[in-house]
């Protein structure tokens, strides 16, 4: 049926139908001040991106993300007496770290969350209570849509991923990356 609408289509449509439309992520993103009002004189953790140190296709990036639970897992003890995980709980991005391949770190964000967080994770993710309130953290603080679109432009750029557990996290924030 794909390939007998694609036919009928005329040959603008037909290419506006194959090739997704391209979004143009403007490498400034890097440059968003944080979001966090505490006023704590403590160096930052990294070095942004400048237009001199700017990434390019194939550069090797070492990144990490950090989650918290947002949902509480549900569960039941099935007849044999078993622990049953009928829902997972829900997780939430709360950090993402990237180094360049001479180690130098150019992201350390903790992402603000809209969603009441259940679980801060501590014992994987290191996270406490307030690393993520605006009014309360002494981290650089950005949205949800600042963090992605970061890992949009270096995902767009072509640098290569290296890390633990990566199909995971990508798979977790909803990132395809090729």
């Amino acid at each position: 049926l794909f390939y007998e609408m694609r036919g009928a289509m005329t040959k603008e449509a037909r290419s506006l139908w194959s090739e997704p439309p391209s979004v143009h992520i403007h490498p400034s993103v890097f440059a968003v001040p944080s979001l966090s009002t505490l006023r704590l004189r403590r160096e930052t953790s990294f070095t942004p991106m400048t237009s001199h140190t700017m990434l390019r296709s194939k550069d090797v990036v070492a990144i990490d993300c950090e989650f918290v639970s947002t949902s509480s897992e549900e569960s039941h003890i099935n007849a044999e007496g078993r622990r049953v995980v009928t829902k997972d709980p829900t997780l939430a991005l709360a950090r993402v770290s990237c180094l360049r391949s001479t180690g130098e770190p150019f992201i350390d964000d903790y992402i603000q969350n809209s969603e009441h967080v259940i679980d801060y994770l501590t014992r994987f993710s290191g996270l406490i209570h307030g690393d993520l309130d605006p009014a309360t953290s002494s981290h650089h603080l950005v949205s949800l849509k600042t963090g992605y679109l970061k890992l949009r432009w270096l995902v767009d750029t072509g640098v290569v991923f290296v890390g633990h557990g990566l199909s995971k996290d990508f798979r977790m924030i909803n990132m395809h990356v090729p």
